[in-house]
């Protein structure tokens, strides 16, 4: 969750120094960190995997990567109702 929080947080910096992308991908590399750690055990669904897929769910779409964002909220969207 960490990580998701980070991503979230790295867009709210007005200027940020060390980044040289554009400033629609700011987060990126936590947001990816983020997923591949949710993607690690599939199996275990916690309530902050839920938290951290609606989280990145929200940052993939501002990306514009719809596959992981559909991904995450098929994934624990789903499992979130079982809880």
């Amino acid at each position: 969750m960490k990580y998701a929080l980070l991503s979230c947080c790295a867009r709210l910096i007005r200027s940020p120094r060390f980044f040289k992308g554009g400033m629609n991908l700011v987060g990126s590399a936590y947001a990816d960190k983020a997923f591949e750690l949710l993607k690690s055990t599939p199996t275990e669904v916690t309530t902050d995997k839920i938290f951290t897929s609606i989280i990145l769910s929200v940052q993939y779409a501002s990306f514009s990567k719809l596959n992981h964002s559909l991904y995450l909220i098929g994934k624990y969207g789903y499992s979130a109702k079982n809880i």
